[in-house]
């Protein structure tokens, strides 16, 4: 997951820097403060943007954004994943990617029934384009 979101942000000549990716295994939601204060406190640096795994981290990630006083996104712009309802109830909304759930499913069931109709064809993909949701968190 990560490589492929690396390699959409090379496509725009944006460079993520190895020292940029936090890569702990967060266990809960709670785990996110120390992470980020670990993180930041080593590198001596803070962030233009983070971008979480999904909606639930950009919301703690806000909450310890604001915890330091830093303003969302004047200070620290927020992204979340999986376009998720809360995340357009948070203050600031955050912003998000939705993965497009009902072209996938639309696909997977025409290549499922493609499949079922013909056992000897190719193995097919179909790639399915995900969509920048912006909301006030984004700036």
């Amino acid at each position: 997951k990560l490589d492929s979101y690396i390699q959409a942000l090379m496509q725009f000549d944006i460079v993520v820097p190895k020292e940029a990716i936090i890569e702990n295994k967060i266990n809960s939601l709670d785990d996110i403060a120390a992470c980020l204060d670990n993180h930041f406190s080593l590198n001596k640096m803070m962030p233009d943007v983070i971008i979480c795994n999904n909606d639930e981290q950009a919301i703690a990630v806000a909450a310890w954004v604001r915890s330091k006083n830093l303003r969302i996104p004047e200070d620290i712009a927020i992204i979340g994943f999986n376009d998720s309802a809360i995340a357009k109830f948070q203050l600031p909304p955050i912003a998000s990617v939705a993965r497009e759930d009902d072209k996938m499913v639309d696909a997977a069931v025409r290549m499922l029934f493609a499949r079922l109709q013909n056992s000897q064809m190719p193995q097919q993909r179909e790639v399915i384009a995900m969509k920048f949701v912006w909301r006030e968190s984004a700036g």
